[in-house]
């Protein structure tokens, strides 16, 4: 009767932490949204930021206009599918302002947190330090603030890339303590999935980032020898390989044309070691 009305308590607790987590993403939101008004303006906006808010409010006209074209438009247009498909879905209660649209970086780093939270919780952590564990996504400075491309209020597409790649992480993490367990496996495939979409040249940046953990979840397969084990990881791989090929098939002539162009760049210079410095700084 104790251990129930314990674990009870503990479930109350984790929720509440959850809501505390969706309650601080939204106040952060809700705390950028002056600062961001002001911001556009009394700055004029240059660069790729600039560009790509352009087509971030182009794809909102047209999903208002026609939403299965729209949606349609989402995935064949340009590989920027993580803001572009959201823009889309929630085309009837957005405005046409930047700060309307940021909000999809944010949630995305929101679920990367509640992630991070679970994943702690499952290694048996307090709920105070789970929290603070849950926190970490926020730390770094380049989040805050209109000017580096990272920042969360910035419409271009490393800060939601970061938060696919932090929440594929910790799904990852999560499945590899309990590699038998099919919800984890297909959470993990997703949010590889999700991170791999979320930018052209992404594959090589989650499998550095994920290459550990997968390993992680082998080791645990291998371990445990079951065949629902090995079912999981198969669920794992084809949803990963499902919406990577489903990406790349859509995208790939374009991202291929476009990285090309880059290689253009560093070719047509012979490249030295002082040409080279400031960059390796």
């Amino acid at each position: 009767m104790r251990e129930s009305a314990r674990d009870s308590e503990e479930t109350w607790k984790g929720r509440l932490a959850l809501l505390l987590i969706a309650l601080f993403v939204l106040l952060h939101y809700c705390s950028v949204i002056g600062a961001y008004v002001r911001f556009n303006r009394t700055v004029v906006p240059t660069d790729d930021p600039f560009t790509y808010t352009m087509g971030f409010f182009w794809q909102l006209d047209l999903a208002r206009t026609d939403f299965w074209e729209g949606l349609r438009m989402a995935f064949t247009s340009n590989w920027y599918w993580m803001l572009n498909l959201p823009i889309v879905l929630f085309s009837s209660v957005l405005v046409k302002e930047p700060f309307s649209l940021c909000i999809f970086n944010f949630a995305m780093f929101g679920a990367a947190t509640a992630a991070f939270f679970r994943l702690a919780r499952r290694l048996e952590f307090g709920i105070g330090f789970s929290l603070v564990v849950a926190w970490l996504p926020w730390a770094f400075p380049l989040h805050y603030g209109f000017l580096d491309y990272t920042s969360l209020p910035v419409l271009g597409l490393d800060s939601m890339f970061l938060g696919a790649l932090h929440l594929a992480l910790a799904a990852t993490l999560l499945y590899a303590l309990d590699p038998a367990r099919m919800g984890n496996a297909a959470f993990a495939g997703l949010s590889t999935g999700l991170a791999i979409w979320a930018r052209g040249n992404s594959l090589l940046v989650v499998g550095m980032v994920l290459l550990v953990p997968i390993c992680a979840v082998l080791h645990g397969i291998w371990k445990q020898r079951e065949r629902r084990s090995w079912a999981g990881f198969a669920l794992f791989a084809g949803i990963c390989a499902g919406m990577t090929a489903f990406f790349y098939i859509k995208q790939g002539k374009q991202i291929a044309t476009y990285y090309a162009d880059h290689l253009v760049f560093v070719q047509r210079n012979d490249w030295s070691l002082v040409d080279a410095m400031p960059f390796i700084k």
